[in-house]
């Protein structure tokens, strides 16, 4: 009961009594009612929420396996270490897969250097095959007036009009240029018979097997450097320096990871809540980060009715292991009417309170919901209906009401 209340309605039970006793009759004046304190239920929008207190525990471990087959060469950390996430832990014999390496980006090279020169080709050859052919056009023509000159000097040599020197001179040029016409056309088929765009892209595919060669190399060079999964602590070293192991094989683990974990026991009138949560937290001083809930399990030690809930943090601030903190669970909005929870009575037949109906008490059975503050949910009762929150406890169906303070 809220202090300024109880305060009003026992000054106003005094201040009553007092002018009773005056009169002599120690009763109440007539139709005076019996002093009440009111508050009317509320339409709230409330936010489902349960808190638990927890421990915080190491995350998952890690095992940490060899990739590949090889002999360890250096170990960097031992038992007991911190390390962070990405930090090298092992290394093995690099120096064949080092070799293999240069090997892959020689070879990538040589198919670049290859592809760009077919390439600087392909645009010179056209200039050729161009200047080619115009060249055979232009034999052709003087070809064609050679002979025509040839035939006219055949025909005045016959009729004794040129000497048979000059129709020799003329028959040597048409011959001479005929056989320049036949090697400019043998240039043509040639140059159109030199790398096209089908080797080109042949050059092309093999840039880019030369290509995949270097990741795969580099890929194998790497899987020779064990590096550490997530952050934790080394928990257990199973290498040495010198030691030869096979692919899979366990080389450390390490707890914890970048992840904390908690043990929720929840009451089983919680467990609907759990399964329809909207999301769960881990909260510690002002910092809350959204956990994942592993697993729940149904308690069955000591006769307990409750469930375990397993949390889970990947990323979290940095809390240690060992300290307490606080798992939250949220639900849905809930809408609902409101009252205080000392205008709650209980008998026999459950949960009741008493309405102010035009002055008179009248008592309204209601079920119980869900906390809000100092308020209670309450289902039986409408927004707006007036209830008695102080001096209830005297009251009995049909009395009349005096409302203190107003």
């Amino acid at each position: 009961m809220p202090v300024k209340n109880a305060i009003m309605l026992m000054i106003t039970i005094l201040l009553i009594l007092t002018g009773g006793c005056s009169s002599g009759e120690g009763q109440l004046p007539e139709n005076q009612g019996k002093p009440v304190t009111i508050e009317t239920a509320q339409e709230e929008v409330l936010t489902q929420e349960k808190r638990y207190g927890v421990q915080l525990e190491p995350g998952r471990e890690i095992e940490v396996t060899f990739q590949v087959a090889g002999k360890i060469d250096q170990v960097h950390v031992r038992e007991g270490e911190l390390v962070e996430s990405g930090q090298l832990l092992i290394n093995l014999d690099q120096r064949d897969q080092g070799l293999r390496l240069e090997r892959a980006m020689a070879g990538l090279e040589q198919a670049q250097n290859r592809l760009k020169q077919l390439q600087e080709l392909e645009p010179s050859q056209k200039i050729n095959l161009s200047q080619a052919q115009a060249r055979v056009e232009t034999l052709t023509i003087t070809v064609d007036e050679l002979q025509a000159e040839y035939e006219r000097t055949v025909q005045l040599a016959q009729e004794g009009a040129v000497a048979p020197v000059e129709l020799e001179m003329v028959e040597n040029r048409l011959n001479s240029t005929q056989k320049e016409l036949i090697k400019a056309k043998e240039q043509v088929e040639l140059i159109k018979m030199g790398p096209g765009e089908s080797q080109i892209e042949n050059q092309r595919i093999a840039v880019r097997s030369a290509q995949i060669d270097v990741k795969e190399a580099q890929l194998n060079l790497e899987r020779h450097q064990l590096t550490a999964p997530a952050a934790g602590v080394v928990m257990e070293k199973a290498a040495r320096p010198g030691q030869q192991v096979s692919q899979g094989q366990q080389a450390l683990v390490i707890a914890g990871g970048e992840s904390i974990s908690a043990e929720v026991e929840v009451p089983l009138e919680h467990l609907d809540l759990w399964e329809q949560r909207t999301g769960a937290f881990i909260t510690r001083g002002d910092q809350e980060v959204e956990a994942r809930v592993v697993h729940i399990s149904r308690n069955h030690t000591g006769g307990r009715n409750s469930v375990q809930v397993s949390l889970e943090v990947d990323s979290q601030p940095k809390w240690l292991l060992g300290e307490y903190a606080e798992a939250i669970v949220r639900g849905g909005e809930v809408k609902g009417i409101f009252i205080p929870v000392e205008a709650v009575l209980r008998d026999s037949q459950g949960p009741y309170v008493y309405a102010d109906e035009e002055g008179l008490a009248v008592r309204k059975r209601v079920e119980l919901g869900l906390p809000l503050g100092n308020n209670i949910q309450v289902m039986g009762l409408g927004q707006g209906t007036e209830v008695v929150v102080a001096g209830m406890e005297r009251l009995q169906p049909g009395d009349l009401l005096y409302r203190v303070g107003e």
